[in-house]
Parts: C-alpha cells; structure tokens; sequence
C-alpha cells in the first residue's frame, strides 16, 4: 500500500479514535453502536462531515455512538455499496461511482450518473442548489430502488486537472495524456482530443512525475500538500472538472430496524453534517486560486469554458438512454432561475378555538414515552391504534407553517381497533356535525403529519375535529417505492375504519387527503360504495394517483361521494417526478397535463404556486389563497361555481383557477 494511502489511512484512524473518545467521555457507556463505512480518500470535507454527525447532541441523546471503519483490504473502497446492501454494514458514506451498477451505465441510475459527470454543473455551489431542489430527490429515489436509504447528500471538492505544460484553454488539452481515476472521465477528455488513462490516486503521481503521463485528474487538497501540484510546477491548475456525488446511506432493513427516536436523530445530525462539509467544500474550492500560485502554477477555471460544458452534456446524453433527455430538461428548469430569498409568512393572530386533533395509525408503535418518537415506520402494527393529541394551540405562528409545540396523547392510553377509533372521535364530531379525515403524503413522519393537521386546522379555522390517517411511509427521500408497499399495506385498516366512521353517522364526513395519500382516499371511495354510504366531501391536493386510475376511480365510486375536488399545478416537481417514475402523468398535475372529468371539480393553481426551486406540492397548506379555497370546501361544502373562481372550459367541461 503507498505512502499516500497509508497516511489516509492514519488520519481517519485518528479522527476515528477522536470521535469514539469523545463519545466515551460524554458518559454514553452503554450507547447503541452502529458501523459506518468510510472510503479511503482524506478530503477535509469528508472528516468535516464525519466529524459533525458524531459529535450532534441529538445522536448522543439518542444512546448511539458510531464506529468508523475506514475501508481497506477487507472491505474495499469498491464494494462499499454491496456491503452496505448485504448488511455488513448500517450506514456508510458512499461515492456515486459506488453504487452497485453504476460502472455498468445501469438505466436506473440516469439522474445520478448526470450530477457526476464531468462539466455538467459549473461549481459546487450548483451542486448544492440541484441536491436541494427536486432533482435531488429524484437521486435518492434512484438509490432508493437499488435498496439504499438515503439519509442526506454528501459533497466533496471537484477534482481537477493538473498539467506539466502551461493551459490557457480546454483546446490545449489536446494530445494530451491524463490519468483518470474514474471512467466517467474518459469520454469528455476523449472528446477534447485528450487521452485518458485509467490509474490510482498513488500511480497518477509517480507517472506524472516521471513524464508518463502529461496531467492528472485529482482531488486538490485545501492544505496544498496534493503531490500532483508540487510533481507539475510550471504548469497549470484547471479546477471544477467533476464534481461526483456523495451520500450518507443506510441499509434500508437496518434503517428500519431502528427507533424512531434514533432515525430522527441521525437524520437532524446528517443536515448540520451537511452544511458543514458544504462549508469545507467552499473554502477548500476559494483557495485553489492561491495554492496554484504557491505552486508556481497557472489558475483556470472550467467554469468559463461554455462551450467545454455543452460538449458535456451532449456526450452524456448520448449514453443516457431513453429518459436522459426528461432527467436533463429537469436540470435545466431547476437551474433556469437561481433561488429567491423566501418571502417570510407574517404571524397571524389566532383567537377561535382549537380544533380537536386524533389519529389512527397503522404504523408499529415503539413505545417512546415523547409521542413524537412513539410511532415508527414499519409495517409490522396488527391493528389501527387511536388517540388524541392533546396540544396547546401558537396563536403567532406564521400561515401554512407546521406546529412547533408539544405534542402529547392525552389520557396517555391508546385505543385499539377500528370501531374504537371510530367511537372515539364521535363526540367531538357529533358536537359540530362533521368531521375531517387527513390522508398525509409521502415520505411523511407521524410527526410531521400531526404537526401539519394541527396547523392547518388553525389555518383553515375548521370547528370539526380532524382524524389523521397516519400509514407507515418511511419518512425519506429515498422512500417512494416502499411508501406505495405501504398504501398497499394500509388497503387492509381502511376497509375496516371507513365503514367504521360511517356507521357511526358523524354528520358530513369530509376527507383531505394529500400527494401520494390520494391514493388512499381512492381506496376510502370504493369502500363507501361497497357499503352504500356517501363520503360527502372529498379534496385531493396535488393528488399523486395516475390519472387513468384516478377516473377509473371516479367513475367506478363517485357517486357516493357528493363534492370532489382536485387541485392541481403543472410547476408541481414533485408530481413532474411521479410522472417519471410511473410513466404516467398523475392526477395533480396541472397545465397541459390538466385532469377533468365529469364528477370532478378540477382548480388550477399554477398561477399562484410557481416558486424555482421549490417543490410547488403543499399548495393547499402554504399558499394562502389555496390554502383559503380549501378552507371553504372543508368548512361550507361550497362548489366552485359560488366561490367566485375565474373559470374555464376544455372539452365540455369546467374548470376553475387561481389567480394572483
């Protein structure tokens, strides 16, 4: 093993050392260990990241400790995506180039493979910009198909490449042969006239030092220690070349496996470990001008190069295969318009009472004394278990932003079974003669589905009480595939709980239900018709249902229902990406993709809900005039012909708008 690895190999077992030492003396002697799986390569953002996630307080509150394993001959930086998947290992972080067929040009890795390809995206700060926008969760759901859970981005410096001759532009790269030490570099530099040649970190430097090589890709480190820089004196420093993506990963079965209290712990240290390696991945990358000078090399950026940067893209998408062309122009409307400072929700002073909050969930319950940790994400729960949230209302909270508060279950005792759960909200719903089902969406807590029906029912100013469906979506980005296992899961406690709450005759009976929580509304639908008794008000917010089921749906069940209503937008990313995933445009999608159909009350908010960068998906919560069309719906089952919308007709049938 060279010098180079063996002193890699050092720091991270001193930085290993250091994390467990200071664990050991915060007093967590009996802390729950989980493995973590780290490649070779000492980049200051890596121990930066490292470094946060260990030391969070909400992880050592959480009993866990991590124990770092930095991979070796044993477990090779290759193979830490298998590990991972095999279970030999809990978490890790892991390199694009990692990932279990990603070398293979794997189809199902297109969106991945394009924010690690060289000159895509001009500099890290765009690479942020993009993992933060909805094309980053089309990444983690790639990963998530392969059986990763994605816990949080991780970010690196861009390599670069280091001449022995003077660079003045990318054309005088021609002829030239540089060492790669990934494939993905091969095919640009060959397009540039250049000739790549495949070799290690440790050869790269021994080969441009003895001329065997005229350049070399490499990671130039913020010390200016990089061997490559001191080898090519005289020559020049090309920077932001390729930027290859990195994740904090679980196994998705060990991920579930554990407390709730634990996942939420690990998840708020992955976002301050984040934002640290971000910041270490910026002061690395300002300083590349001066170390260049330091070693007597010239400075240039490929972030200037256009035309460099087209090349790029058009030889990516020539590999891409048939959903390149959909995954790039995502990019492009991510990156049309660079992010907006958001516009702060002014408090707003809150006098009526609070609304009555319940729940049934089907996910396991783990017992936690704190409710917000109590239920978790498995889909092992045999009944639906109920309760109260007992809650003190923020009369300043800001419109359309979630509780903050404590919640609690009041009586401190769950109820179990479907007829119990109905029984138990009958008396607050019989008291206003109506009550109000929330369906949450995907990758949802419990918690946050609790937070946000509290909010929202202040919001709205809704008197009946509202019961939140909570079903086990896993809570990540990464998690779609196994939240449709889980709507499929929940089909079971639905049929038993709506003709529970039906028979129980609660006065009007609306469901709210949001994203891929439509779905379950649609299953709510067909078991009213079964039983011949109407759910008389339903609204689907950005339903996430393919459309062609949603009719179907409709069509099938809908007369038993006396007022449905669709709200929709075509710059919902979300649902752009649904489309993707299930080569269908979904129901909530708006614009050109506009559903209407008889039965359906169909408003467009495309006008009012088109932020960049944003997902444009809680629409009905946050948006405030969407937020107080719904609130009319849920409170008056007014139609939309007497709400004073702006309408329209396609086909024979009217739709309605939203207008700023």
């Amino acid at each position: 093993m060279g010098t180079m690895l063996s002193k890699q190999l050092q720091v991270w077992g001193a930085l290993a050392f250091l994390l467990v030492a200071t664990i050991l003396l915060a007093g967590s002697s009996s802390a729950r260990e989980l493995g973590v799986l780290v490649p070779v390569e000492d980049e200051a953002s890596a121990r930066q990241f490292i470094a946060s996630l260990s030391k969070s307080p909400q992880v050592q509150e959480a009993g866990l400790e991590f124990k770092i394993v930095v991979s070796n001959t044993e477990y090779p930086s290759s193979q830490i995506g298998s590990l991972v998947l095999a279970g030999k290992f809990p978490l890790a972080l892991l390199r694009s180039s990692q990932i279990p067929g990603y070398q293979e040009d794997d189809d199902s890795l297109v969106a991945t493979s394009l924010l690690s390809s060289p000159l895509i995206l001009p500099d890290s700060s765009a690479q942020f910009v993009v993992e933060d926008s909805i094309l980053g969760v089309v990444v983690e759901q790639e990963l998530g198909s392969k059986g990763f859970a994605v816990l949080s981005f991780w970010n690196t410096a861009a390599s670069s490449i280091v001449t022995k001759t003077s660079v003045n532009t990318a054309g005088d790269l021609m002829g030239l042969k540089i060492s790669v030490p990934k494939m993905q570099s091969q095919d640009i530099l060959i397009e540039m006239g250049a000739t790549p040649v495949s070799m290690s970190a440790d050869d790269a430097v021994l080969a441009l030092d003895k001329g065997l090589v005229d350049a070399s890709e490499t990671s130039v480190e913020s010390d200016g220690k990089n061997a490559s820089l001191q080898t090519a004196e005289g020559g020049s420093l090309l920077a932001q070349f390729r930027h290859e993506q990195g994740f904090l990963v679980a196994n998705e079965e060990a991920w579930l496996g554990l407390r709730q209290r634990e996942r939420a712990a690990i998840q708020e240290a992955a976002e301050e470990a984040v934002r640290q390696a971000r910041l270490a991945v910026l002061r690395a990358e300002a300083d590349l001008p001066m170390l260049a000078k330091a070693n007597r090399l010239s400075y240039l950026s490929f972030t200037t190069l256009d035309t460099e940067q087209t090349a790029a893209r058009a030889s990516w998408l020539r590999d891409a295969g048939s959903e390149g062309k959909a995954v790039l122009e995502l990019l492009d409307e991510v990156q049309r318009t660079q992010p907006t400072p958001p516009v702060p929700l002014a408090p707003v002073l809150r006098s009526a009472a609070p609304a009555r909050i319940f729940f049934a969930t089907n996910r396991n319950d783990e017992g936690d004394p704190n409710l917000s940790y109590r239920f978790g994400v498995q889909r092992t729960s045999a009944l639906l278990n109920c309760g109260e949230i007992e809650y003190t209302p923020e009369p300043h909270r800001a419109f359309g932003r979630s509780h903050t508060g404590g919640i609690a279950l009041a009586g401190s005792q769950l109820i179990t079974g479907a007829k119990s759960c109905a029984s138990l909200v009958s008396e607050a719903a019989r008291a206003n003669d109506a009550v109000i089902v929330f369906i949450h969406g995907y990758n949802n807590s419990f918690d946050f589905a609790v937070r946000r029906a509290i909010a929202f029912a202040q919001d709205f100013e809704v008197k009946a009480p509202v019961l939140v469906l909570a079903w086990p979506s896993q809570d990540t980005g990464s998690g779609y595939v196994y939240d449709m296992g889980s709507v499929d899961y929940t089909r079971a406690f639905v049929k038993e709980l709506i003709p529970a709450l039906l028979d129980e005759r609660l006065g009007t009976t609306s469901i709210l239900a949001h994203s891929m929580g439509s779905r379950i509304a649609v299953q709510a639908l067909e078991f009213a018709a079964d039983i011949g008794k109407p759910i008389q008000n339903v609204v689907f917010v950005a339903p996430d249902v393919p459309r062609t089921n949603f009719i179907q749906s409709i069509t099938l069940h809908g007369k038993f229902t006396q007022l449905v209503t669709l709200y929709a937008n075509e710059h919902d990313f979300a649902l752009k990406l649904s489309k993707i995933v299930n080569r269908q445009a979904p129901a909530g999608l708006g614009g050109a993709n506009r559903l209407i159909t008889q039965g359906v009350e169909t408003i467009d908010v495309s006008a009012v809900d088109r932020q960049i960068l944003q997902a444009n998906h809680s629409h009905g919560f946050d948006v405030p005039k969407v937020a107080s069309d719904v609130s009319l719906v849920l409170r008056q089952r007014s139609k939309a012909s007497t709400r004073n919308l702006p309408s329209a007709v396609h086909n024979g049938f009217t739709y309605w708008t939203i207008t700023p």
